[in-house]
């Protein structure tokens, strides 16, 4: 009888930010990279919670930090198809 579940997710931004005049001066390029790994238990209608570790690359990194690690959460409700 499996318990929990695990939910992962990937995140990358690819940012396009004008540069001023002329306005087809731009730049563009990766952003920030996330990536989460849940732990749910498994039977939790209506809803999905869970708990797990996060980790952050900066594509700038701030007070030169390239990498950030967290604890992360979630919290979803759950909707059968067809029922609204």
């Amino acid at each position: 009888m499996t318990l929990w579940a695990s939910v992962d997710g990937f995140i990358e931004g690819t940012p396009d930010i004008p540069q001023g005049r002329p306005a087809n001066d731009r730049k563009n390029g990766l952003g920030d990279i996330d990536y989460s790994l849940f732990f749910s238990p498994y039977k939790t209608k209506p809803f999905i919670w869970g708990i797990g570790p996060s980790i952050t690359f900066k594509d700038y990194p701030i007070r030169q930090r390239p990498a950030s690690f967290n604890l992360d959460k979630v919290l979803a409700q759950i909707e059968r198809a067809g029922s609204r």
